[in-house]
């Protein structure tokens, strides 16, 4: 994972909590709407932390892999090592890529709903 990643998940982790923020505000205003935005908040924030785990897992395993690449002699079971680690990597990063994804998807989802609360709210 690169350090852009990092910067556009945490700007995408504020957006989200503004919107919570002006969706809880909304919520006080409809007691119908409460429930509905508890469980949104709660999924969404259970994602975006296994989103963050799994990207620190991911940054571990490539920062380490140079590591152990660096100072293991080549040949028999340690290109082996090295190919199992490797794969691990790639693994990892498949999680990462679904996982942010999933998280996008979430925002997206949001956003739309979002959108149709202050639209009902403003007619």
């Amino acid at each position: 994972m690169t350090e852009p990643l990092r910067h556009s998940y945490s700007k995408d982790v504020n957006s989200l909590r503004i919107a919570m923020e002006s969706f809880t505000q909304l919520a006080k205003d409809d007691p119908q709407r409460p429930q509905v935005l508890t469980d949104l908040r709660a999924r969404t924030g259970a994602l975006s932390i296994n989103l963050q785990s799994e990207i620190d897992k991911c940054n571990n395993l490539l920062s380490d892999l140079p590591t152990y690449v660096d100072r293991t002699p080549h040949g028999g079971w340690m290109d082996a090592l090295r190919g199992t680690l490797t794969e691990e990597c790639r693994k990892e990063k498949q999680v990462c890529t679904s996982l942010e994804y999933d998280l996008s998807f979430d925002l997206g989802s949001t956003w739309v709903w979002s959108n149709e609360v202050l639209g009902v709210e403003q007619a």
